[in-house]
């Protein structure tokens, strides 16, 4: 009986799932889901394959969803408030089995279903609902119910002066070496730290970037540029490596502010053609009047002229900004950037460019682990 159960639950849970599974939306946010009392097959599935996504704290599992995650597909649809699919291969190595964890939680209900249909030994299963970590509520927690209201006005002049004080206003850009004739071997770990804003980044962005040249042929272009900032710092990478045609190649976008403006200095090494340290020239946010949300609806258009007759005019338009939610969001925010930024600037010294400088990302990071740590454990002592 019990394995006519689990079979039947299986198969109804698989069936609301593909149903759903190619209404993708693109407002997808960041959520987080807990499941209480998980089994032992689940725990041992949970903290070997899905590790990057679930985490076990006294026998419960809680998955962090994030949205633009290559393993996930996330669908929110009129019948299924959450469907999700997220699936990994056992091993690193692309010739591996995969192996999927399934969840849905239906419209007006409390909790939804999970399931890990292709573990050979243990099949993985249970029930699973939202779970909100507000740094709100936990704060409002901690002020005393007799606090006047001149009192909490206080407190959160406190704490917009601390996020204030925390932020680098005079962000550079970084240093170069025009031509790298060093024969040394690329130390990124000796680079000069660059020191950026404890909370960065505040938002990521979906860059769409439109080119166009003077050349006869092939002489329109469009990529996609991912983007991470704040209201003082934008940062960006175009990778060649990746794509179906990969090219030995990286352009990187650093934007700093300057007054009422965010200016960008872009600069690009390519095996294939010359290096430039303007690879585009006008990039720029105004800012005057105006908050960063208002200012990113803005396109940023740009040029660029060779000494002799090539041409060539842009334009930048972010199509969606995508807000930092929560402590593991930030985490997993900044630890990408860390590996971005090492792997962009290493290519570059390769290339011909030697960075003589850093942002410090990996300050940052060590910041949010911890902080991440400790709301991990005071969730534990709940």
């Amino acid at each position: 009986m019990i394995e006519v159960s689990i079979n039947k639950k299986f198969i109804n849970f698989i069936l609301i799932f593909l149903t759903h599974i190619f209404l993708y939306s693109t407002n997808v946010k960041s959520e987080t889901f807990i499941s209480e009392n998980v089994t032992p097959g689940c725990k041992f599935a949970f903290s070997n394959y899905f590790k990057d996504f679930v985490k076990i704290k006294n026998n419960n599992a809680i998955f962090t969803i994030q949205e633009r995650t290559p393993e996930i597909k996330y669908t929110s649809t009129k019948d299924l408030e959450v469907s999700i699919q997220i699936t990994i291969k056992k091993i690193n190595n692309p010739n591996s089995p995969s192996i999927t964890l399934f969840m849905a939680l239906p419209r007006g209900k409390k909790f939804g279903d999970f399931i890990i249909p292709n573990l050979r030994k243990n099949l993985c299963f249970g029930k699973f609902k939202k779970f909100i970590r507000s740094n709100t509520e936990s704060k409002a927690q901690d002020v005393p119910q007799t606090s006047l209201p001149h009192e909490l006005n206080k407190e959160k002049i406190l704490k917009k002066k601390t996020e204030e004080q925390s932020e680098n206003k005079n962000i550079k850009y970084l240093k170069i070496k025009t031509f790298n004739l060093s024969k040394e071997k690329f130390d990124y770990n000796s680079l000069k730290k660059i020191r950026i804003s404890k909370t960065f980044p505040r938002f990521r962005l979906v860059g769409e970037e439109s080119c166009k040249s003077n050349k006869s042929t092939n002489n329109k272009w469009k990529n996609t540029i991912i983007f991470y900032g704040d209201k003082n710092f934008l940062w960006g990478v175009r990778d060649y490596s990746i794509g179906f045609t990969p090219q030995n190649g990286v352009r990187i976008y650093m934007g700093i502010r300057k007054n009422d403006k965010i200016i960008f200095k872009v600069i690009e090494a390519h095996e294939r053609w010359d290096n430039m340290l303007n690879w585009i020239n006008g990039y720029a946010l105004d800012l005057k009047n105006q908050s960063i949300k208002d200012a990113l609806r803005q396109t940023l258009k740009g040029k660029y002229a060779s000494s002799g007759s090539y041409r060539r005019q842009c334009e930048l338009k972010f199509t969606k900004i995508i807000k930092t939610i929560d402590t593991y969001d930030h985490l997993k925010n900044i630890s990408f950037l860390e590996k971005k930024q090492k792997k962009a600037l290493k290519q570059m010294n390769k290339l011909g460019f030697e960075f003589l400088e850093k942002y410090d990302f990996e300050n940052v990071k060590i910041l949010s682990k911890e902080l991440y740590k400790k709301e991990e454990e005071k969730l534990a002592e709940k």
